[in-house]
């Protein structure tokens, strides 16, 4: 550490370093110091003076939220329905495996950062769009049916839950839609129907 600061304060740098110290008791401290010259008058250094932060604490709780965040991305993409997270303009903010498949596409870089609305099919459009806009402006959720093209153009027949997202003083940031592939429910109803 020492050497660390020697060579950051004679490349003329007082940029923060970690480090991990061992206390008297001999306990690890995780800490951040930053170094820089004291100088007189003239510019001359004449001592250093140097800042350490414990930062033990923040590292943990660093940990804790990957950790977290990594068990809720292992969940978002474990689950057999389709999850899409939308802006307030529906724009898609991310996407877990299923709702890539549903639509249509071969990675979630193909439909992250375009419009949910393109990829429904045209009947349906403006319908689900007042739809989901009137639960969210109501701040509820609701359930609907609409298609989707799949890349060789067969209908992909969707029934979605979706919800507002709101931040911590209640406005509406985002849509989720939990989205279940019923094309096979569709045809077994149309089927029914028709030997009826």
């Amino acid at each position: 550490a020492a050497e660390d600061v020697g060579k950051a304060l004679q490349a003329g740098e007082g940029g923060a370093k970690e480090y991990m110290l061992l206390r008297d008791d001999g306990c690890e401290v995780e800490v951040e110091a930053t170094a820089s010259f004291l100088r007189d008058a003239a510019g001359n250094p004449t001592g250093i003076i140097s800042v350490v932060r414990d930062i033990t604490e923040r590292k943990r709780m660093d940990k804790e939220l990957r950790d977290s965040e990594e068990k809720l991305r292992a969940m978002f993409e474990s689950i057999d329905d389709g999850i899409v997270l939308l802006d307030m303009q529906g724009v898609i903010l991310d996407v877990n495996s299923e709702a890539v498949r549903m639509l249509g596409s071969r990675s979630k870089e193909e439909v992250v950062g375009k419009s949910s609305w393109g990829f429904l099919g045209a009947d349906d459009r403006g319908r689900t769009k007042d739809y989901i806009g009137k639960a969210v402006r109501k701040g509820e959720g609701g359930v609907i049916e609409y298609t989707l093209k799949d890349p060789e153009g067969s209908d992909i027949h969707v029934e979605s839950r979706t919800a507002a997202l709101h931040d911590s003083d209640g406005n509406a940031i985002g849509i989720v839609g939990v989205s279940r592939d019923i094309t096979e429910r569709k045809r077994m109803e149309g089927e029914l129907m028709r030997s009826e």
